[in-house]
């Protein structure tokens, strides 16, 4: 049997605030202002999510000129850039390497273009690869 202690908080300032006129455009995280430890930390935090040990050190995945970090059958997509010339090379790998198998893919939303983020969740889902497994696109922000 456990209790909830609940405390009453004074309203803040500006409780009651309106905008004079109406933000389109408001950005809620400005993801330009993460360092590559930001994105470490990240993809560490995701990677024990996900069941992968803390010990476990990824493997750096070249896809024609954009890295990707690979274990336990899970590909992670942190950086930005990633194009479609890099999906291609994906798909080859996925053919070709014998000791790829990725059945989850998972990527940074925030440094992808929705039209690729589109264009990758289709491809994968959709590509009759030579292995005959499903890869799940994962899309984490």
């Amino acid at each position: 049997m456990g209790f909830k202690v609940f405390e009453t908080m004074p309203i803040w300032e500006d409780y009651d605030f309106e905008a004079d006129e109406f933000d389109k455009q408001q950005t809620l995280f400005n993801e330009i202002t993460l360092t590559e430890n930001d994105i470490k930390a990240l993809l560490t935090t995701w990677k024990t999510y996900d069941g992968i040990a803390l010990t476990c050190d990824l493997e750096a995945i070249d896809l024609g000129g954009y890295c990707g970090y690979y274990a336990s059958q899970k590909l992670y997509l942190m950086d930005q850039g990633f194009k479609t010339e890099n999906l291609v090379k994906l798909l080859e790998k996925i053919d070709k390497d014998t000791n790829f198998n990725p059945t989850s893919v998972v990527a940074f939303g925030y440094h992808f273009e929705s039209k690729n983020l589109r264009e990758n969740s289709e491809n994968l889902k959709s590509y009759a690869n030579k292995k005959q497994m499903d890869i799940d696109f994962i899309i984490r922000y």
